[in-house]
């Protein structure tokens, strides 16, 4: 068996040894520092990662309904149904279930069976069909059903997206379109969030619709994504590919040679694996997830998302924005309150979404955190000091926790949040890339869901101030961590960033 195994990595090896030299001669002077000069659309490719994110504005919707309906639910108003608390506990956290079971079959499954383009389809008649049951029944678990449907199209997404748009964009404008994750989210969640203060929280369900619906009818007119094509050895389909997303010059090939060259080791193992075992390609997989060229950027990631974020307090504020803020006892309506914020957490990305192509990500990522640990530590600070503070005094100081929250969505803006996603569709290797989003998309789903669930045991618990003190710790863990082990990826290709990962050789 042994030399069985042996034999099979020398014909791989062989195989890309041929590919190499014979097939593509202009190979090792890509390998060797030849420019990236590839002649690119790149309005194309904008058009296609916009289309592409349009999903995120129902994410928007989805993950703030809870902050808004959850109060008119709990005495019946606009939705002809009343909940109980621990029912809302469960329409609120019932999203992240489905988020779990998204990132595992939609991101983990069919991202690479089918294709990132149609796995984004699904996704969008996930949000329609989940859109409809939640907002025309009155029983509660054809409610929280079609919250799990739109969960599972959520987790799919945030897979699913990130790694269509870095696969399509050119480096040159992948900082810009990979912000576009947030953009269209914090978008989307401000909209949601405004029309929830004027309007029932069903009607805005049914609102929340039209952007899969027509991000459905756009996505039939754009390419799937050539690195993917040539993975699944449609040579002929990745040439067209190319060709709508970039001129057709000599170099727009070189982009995809080394792409060809990992999609060809696959398909060679891939055949070894059908003559030899069903379980041969289940166990090339599992030794990939262990070698330290996955598993050191898939570590970074889980670092920056499960923890960074989810026990950042962004997932608090997401989710329980007015509870939060009537806590903070911040003196205006809570729900306009919400609905500043949120829109101010939308409009920083994007006024700050062409710095992401002129600064270097890790000073950027590193001073963004820093700034919502800040943020953090006021709010924090203020919880524990306001019972001591002289009620004359106090009514001059209750708005420091608004704009510590203001604060902490500037940093999110800035490259907290959104570098996250950028990285996320660059840095795992191109063979492990649908896998390794959606096991990403699993750690972070179970970790979001604790992070909700707990949030009002803190607060009954330890209080306001323990549960910022709670994410101030972790953000800070974050940061210091990512000192050690984040990467610069500024201007690089993908072939260029999963050779960082590759272990030396003499």
């Amino acid at each position: 068996m042994a030399s069985t195994d042996k034999t099979r990595k020398r014909s791989v090896k062989q195989h890309n040894f041929n590919l190499k030299k014979s097939s593509f001669p202009q190979f090792s002077r890509l390998n060797s520092g030849f420019p990236f000069c590839l002649k690119r659309k790149t309005h194309i490719q904008i058009v296609a990662a916009e289309v592409g994110n349009l999903g995120l504005f129902t994410v928007g919707f989805c993950f703030s309904l809870s902050s808004y309906a959850i109060p008119q639910l709990l005495v019946g108003e606009g939705g002809g149904i009343q909940l109980d608390d621990e029912e809302c506990s469960w329409f609120a956290s019932s999203h992240v279930l489905g988020c779990v079971i998204g990132s595992v079959i939609g991101g983990g499954y069919l991202v690479e069976r089918i294709g990132s383009r149609k796995s984004l389809m699904v996704d969008c008649l996930g949000y329609i069909i989940g859109s409809l049951l939640v907002s025309l029944t009155n029983s509660l678990p054809l409610i929280l059903l079609g919250r799990i449907i739109t969960g599972y199209s959520t987790g799919s997404n945030y897979v699913s997206v990130p790694v269509f748009v870095g696969e399509i964009s050119h480096p040159s404008i992948r900082g810009f379109t990979g912000s576009l994750f947030i953009i269209n989210h914090n978008i989307g969640f401000t909209l949601s969030m405004i029309l929830g203060a004027s309007l029932p929280w069903r009607t805005v369900v049914l609102i929340s619709m039209i952007p899969p619906s027509l991000s459905f009818c756009l996505l039939l007119f754009i390419k799937d994504s050539p690195s993917w094509l040539l993975r699944r050895r449609n040579e002929s389909g990745a040439k067209q590919a190319l060709m709508f997303y970039s001129d057709t010059k000599p170099e727009t090939w070189l982009e995809a040679v080394k792409g060809k060259e990992n999609g060809e080791s696959i398909i060679m193992q891939e055949k070894y694996s059908i003559v030899k075992s069903k379980f041969y390609s289940a166990k090339l997989t599992g030794r990939r997830a262990l070698d330290s060229s996955f598993l050191k950027p898939f570590f970074v990631l889980n670092l920056m998302l499960t923890i960074g974020i989810n026990w950042g307090g962004f997932a608090a504020l997401e989710y329980y924005m007015h509870t939060i803020v009537s806590e903070v006892q911040v003196p205006f309506n809570t729900y306009w309150i919400g609905v500043i914020i949120t829109a101010y957490g939308a409009l920083v990305p994007v006024l700050l979404s062409l710095a992401l192509d002129k600064l270097r990500r890790r000073p950027l990522y590193l001073f963004s955190g820093s700034l919502v640990a800040a943020a953090l530590a006021i709010q924090a600070g203020y919880a524990w000091c306001s019972p001591y503070i002289n009620p004359e005094i106090k009514t001059a100081t209750n708005w420091i926790p608004f704009l510590a929250i203001l604060l902490q969505c500037t940093g999110y803006g800035l490259g907290y949040g959104v570098i996250v996603f950028n990285l996320q569709g660059e840095i795992l290797p191109s063979d492990m890339r649908s896998f390794g989003s959606g096991l990403l998309g699993i750690f972070d789903n179970i970790s979001l869901f604790i992070a909700l669930k707990t949030v009002p045991l803190m607060i009954d618990s330890i209080g306001v101030g323990g549960m910022f003190s709670t994410y101030f710790g972790f953000v800070i863990l974050t940061l210091i961590t990512a000192y050690f082990i984040m990467p610069e990826t500024k201007g690089l290709s993908l072939e260029e960033i999963e050779d960082m990962y590759q272990p030396k050789k003499k």
